[in-house]
């Protein structure tokens, strides 16, 4: 289990596995605010229910759910292959330099 996190750690990165942690810390902490708010027992329970507030515990918890799963996937870079307008300019004035100091060195 460790090497598995430690793997995804290198393919993730660092801030990447921190922030699904505390993802992760999130959808527990209003999952067991539910149990104690009694959403999921048919008797009482330590807090008066609040539909408001059970609303919110499941809000939290979705949107937790789909930042892990956006965070948790691999960035894919576009690879254009036809280089743009600019980059060609770039690389035309750095061969000009180039050939203006081959010029002033001889």
């Amino acid at each position: 289990m460790l090497d598995d996190i430690l793997e995804s750690m290198k393919v993730l990165g660092k801030l990447r596995v921190f922030v699904i942690f505390l993802n992760l810390v999130l959808i527990i902490l209003c999952a067991y605010n539910l149990v104690d708010m009694g959403f999921f027992a048919k008797y009482g329970s330590r807090f008066p229910y609040d539909p408001n507030r059970a609303a919110m515990m499941w809000y939290l918890i979705i949107i937790s759910s789909l930042s892990i799963f956006c965070i948790s996937k691999p960035l894919q870079k576009k690879i254009t292959r036809e280089p743009s307008i600019f980059s060609l300019w770039l690389k035309r004035k750095r061969l000009e330099h180039l050939a203006k100091i081959e010029e002033l060195e001889k």
